[in-house]
C-alpha cells in the first residue's frame, strides 16, 4: 500500500524494478506463510468435523469390547452429550486462532509501552524575548538507536535566527526529516545543545487527516475564532482550494482527504 501510495516518487527516481523485485520476494514469503496456515486451517477443520462421529464410533465401540450392555437410554444420552459438545468443538479453531492474535496485539501493545520516554532535557527552551536566535544546533550528535555505533546525524553545528527562511535540500534518506525530529526533541541525543526559541510547529510529509470536516481539521479541537481562522485560511491559500468543494469548509472528508 506505502508503494501505491508513493508511486509517483518511485516512477520519478526510477526505482520501479527494484522495488518490483524486493515485493515479490516478500510476496513469495507471505504466500509460504499463507500456505501453511491454510493447511494447518483445513487439517484442523477436517478433524473437528470428524470428531463427533469419530468419538461417537470410539465410544460404542469400546463399550462392545468390553462388553459393557448398550441400552437404548444409554445411547441416547450419549448421542445427545456429544451433540451438545458439538458446536464448542465446531468453534474451537477460531477461538485458538483469536487467542493467538489476542496475544500477539497485546505483545505488540506491551513493546511500545516499554520502550523508553523522550529524553525532557535534549532541547533547550528559550523564551521569544530573550533572543533573536530561533534554533541554533552546536556539536549536535543524534541517533535513532542509541546502541549503534553510528549515529545518524553527527557533527551538526548551525544556526538561525527570527524571520529566516531556510531551506533543507538532499538527497532521499541523507536525514532530512531525521534533522527535524533532532529539533523537535525526538531523536535520541548523543551529545551536543539544541536551542529553540518560542513555539514551533510541525507538518510532516505524510498529512494526518481526521474523517470529519475541513473545519474541524483546521481547527483541531480549539474553539473557532472567525477572524484568526479567516487569517489562517488566507495564509495556506485555502481558499480557492475551499471553493472547488462543494460544501466549502464545511465538506466532510476521509482519513486520505477523501470526499
Amino acid at each position: 500500500s506505502e508503494v501505491l501510495l508513493n508511486m509517483r516518487i518511485l516512477k520519478l527516481q526510477g526505482w520501479e524494478m527494484k522495488f518490483l523485485s524486493k515485493i515479490l520476494e516478500l510476496r513469495h514469503i507471505e504466500a509460504g506463510w499463507l500456505k501453511k496456515f491454510v493447511y494447518n486451517a483445513a487439517a484442523m477443520s477436517s478433524v473437528l468435523w470428524t470428531a463427533p462421529s469419530i468419538i461417537s464410533a470410539t465410544t460404542f465401540g469400546a463399550c462392545i469390547l468390553l462388553k459393557i450392555p448398550l441400552e437404548s437410554g444409554k445411547i441416547l444420552a450419549a448421542l445427545a452429550t456429544f451433540r451438545i459438545l458439538q458446536s464448542p468443538i465446531y468453534k474451537l479453531p477460531e477461538t485458538i486462532s483469536m487467542f493467538v492474535q489476542t496475544k500477539v496485539s497485546l505483545g505488540r501493545i506491551s513493546s511500545f509501552l516499554c520502550l523508553d520516554d523522550l529524553q525532557k532535557d535534549v532541547v533547550e527552551r528559550l523564551t521569544s524575548r530573550s533572543s533573536e536566535t530561533a534554533v541554533e544546533v552546536s556539536n549536535g550528535c543524534f541517533s535513532w538507536d542509541e546502541s549503534s555505533t553510528i549515529p545518524t546525524l553527527r557533527d551538526l553545528s548551525f544556526k538561525v535566527t527570527q524571520g529566516m527562511n531556510v531551506a533543507i535540500c538532499g538527497t532521499v534518506g541523507s536525514g532530512k526529516s531525521s534533522l527535524l525530529s533532532s529539533i523537535l526533541g525526538e531523536v535520541p541525543k548523543i551529545s551536543g545543545n539544541v536551542k529553540v526559541c518560542g513555539s514551533k510547529a510541525y507538518i510532516a510529509q505524510s498529512p494526518w487527516i481526521q474523517s470529519g470536516k475541513v473545519e474541524d481539521n483546521i481547527l483541531f479541537g480549539k474553539p473557532m475564532e472567525r477572524e484568526w481562522y479567516e487569517r489562517v485560511l488566507e495564509a495556506c491559500s485555502l481558499n480557492k482550494d475551499l471553493e472547488l468543494l462543494p460544501f466549502h469548509d464545511q465538506t466532510v472528508i476521509g482519513e486520505r482527504g477523501i470526499n
